[in-house]
């Protein structure tokens, strides 16, 4: 360069952000602007030549000087980054651009060329970066379903949650209106709260729905809307669900448990109350037949005691079933499981169980509440499928024993008190008040009982001798004795 051509550009380039140098035709630096020196905070004496490289990052000089000496020697331009320490000794990212430089005649003269720190810009797209990767990772394992709808409403986006919920591939979704797969019932209440949210107040407020399964099942979520339309990264209304489903299940097994001893307690008959054990069993298990058998313990085996959607014949094949295994002391099964062959019991129960689709059984004995006494009886489960028990359905059958086991005990109780209204407490003979009623009936039906009525007194000599001599508990024995003697000598009436 001229001289007065040079001081004109060492002017301009003084008052430069950018970073310039100049070398000569030995690539050695000859000259740095001001802010070159502003910025390592070193002096012309230390920079010049090859002082410089002193300021590249160790890690990056390799490179560097590899790359700046096979391009002298091309004498090419070239733009390369790596780290040059500042002032605070801080090093930072730069871009250096560098361009051969001639004389008027053609002659090669050395480089020109400029540094950038870019080094914010690098923070700033990796933060950015990071955000996303983090955004990708959370929405990737999270339980919750994010979805994305466009202007049609329909799925623009949907996260990986949506299989393990609905059990529906991403592709299956895309492009289709996810109201499609809410519950006809719940559609109009499900636009009106995302309306309100999206058009009206803007707060996102949750709401409750059914959703279809894949599998044709309902799965219960809770919804909230927003409206991110403006937003360039998301350009359609943003919908966050929650699968509720379990929780809703627990609280409405809650709900049934509590109207089944509502009628245990108002003193329904013992049927009706176990007729709506087995309807809560298959209400909560489509396609399983139940039934609930109360164990006889003078006959040592099972009455079928309520069997609602049971075939007659079925039902009537399963009276008198014989008792199952008695448990150990401490244990307490939940399940017993056991396969349905069709040519095992022919012409019995099995074989027709095995006419009607069912390849499976389930059976938990129903306990009595303190668990120390001998197994009330039994809920059975008939299955078309050979599944495994999920957690629910194990918990809808343990719910089913308990609440049996309260009506059972319940009704038992009743009929001992019952028992023991009109009977004696020592001998189980009618007492008195049974007698005098039962006399009052026959004087009230002469016609029918006839007129020659009687009552016989019996009285045992010297009782009170025997209580004396042998004691209270002897002649309790004895009055027990004697009236089983009575009891076998009469007939039932």
């Amino acid at each position: 360069m001229q001289d007065g051509a040079d001081a004109a550009f060492h002017a301009v380039a003084d008052r430069s952000s950018l970073l310039v140098w100049v070398t000569d035709e030995h690539d050695e630096i000859v000259w740095l602007n001001q802010p070159w020196y502003d910025y390592t905070g070193r002096t012309p004496e230390q920079e010049l030549a090859h002082g410089w490289r002193d300021g590249v990052h160790p890690d990056d000089a390799e490179r560097v000087f590899a790359h700046l000496d096979q391009v002298f020697d091309e004498r090419v331009a070239y733009e390369i980054d790596y780290r040059l320490r500042r002032a605070d000794g801080e090093y930072r990212w730069v871009v250096d651009t560098g361009m051969p430089r001639h004389s008027g005649r053609g002659q090669f003269m050395g480089y020109v060329g400029h540094c950038v720190d870019f080094t914010d810009r690098i923070d700033s797209e990796s933060a950015r970066r990071l955000g996303d990767d983090r955004f990708q990772a959370l929405v990737r394992h999270s339980l919750d379903m994010v979805s994305i709808y466009d202007e049609n409403s329909n799925y623009s986006y949907a996260s990986p949650s949506h299989v393990q919920v609905l059990g529906y591939e991403l592709e299956e979704l895309l492009g289709t209106s996810p109201m499609d797969l809410v519950h006809p019932d719940d559609i109009e209440r499900v636009a009106r709260s995302f309306a309100q949210q999206l058009q009206v107040t803007g707060v996102p407020v949750p709401v409750e729905h059914r959703i279809r399964h894949k599998d044709g099942s309902w799965r219960h979520l809770e919804s909230v809307a927003v409206d991110l339309r403006g937003d360039p990264a998301v350009r359609g209304i943003l919908v966050n669900a929650r699968d509720i489903s379990d929780r809703r299940h627990a609280e409405f097994l809650v709900s049934d448990q509590a109207r089944i001893l509502e009628l245990v307690a108002r003193g329904a008959p013992l049927d009706q109350s176990l007729d709506a054990v087995v309807r809560m069993i298959e209400q909560w298990m489509p396609g399983v037949l139940g039934a609930v058998g109360v164990i006889d313990q003078e006959l040592r085996q099972l009455r079928l005691a309520s069997a609602p959607s049971l075939p007659a014949e079925l039902a009537a094949s399963l009276q008198g079933m014989p008792l199952p295994p008695p448990e150990e002391p401490g244990h307490h099964p939940v399940f017993e499981v056991g396969p349905i062959s069709p040519t095992a019991d022919v012409g019995g129960t099995l074989a027709l169980l095995a006419a009607l689709g069912f390849t499976a059984y389930w059976s938990a004995q129903v306990r009595s509440v303190d668990g120390d006494r001998p197994a009330l009886g039994v809920v059975l489960v008939y299955r078309r499928d050979e599944d495994a028990a999920t957690a629910m359905e194990r918990r809808v059958v343990e719910l089913a024993t308990n609440v049996a086991a309260i009506a059972i005990e319940r009704d038992r109780a009743a009929e001992h008190l019952a028992h023991q209204a009109i009977h004696d407490a020592l001998t189980g003979l009618p007492n008195r008040g049974t007698v005098i009623d039962r006399l009052h009936k026959i004087e009230a039906h002469p016609e029918r009982d006839g007129p020659g009525t009687a009552v016989m007194f019996l009285d045992i000599d010297r009782f009170k001798v025997l209580n004396d001599s042998v004691g209270h508990e002897a002649g309790d024995r004895l009055l027990i004795l004697l009236g089983e003697r009575l009891k076998d000598a009469l007939r039932p009436g």
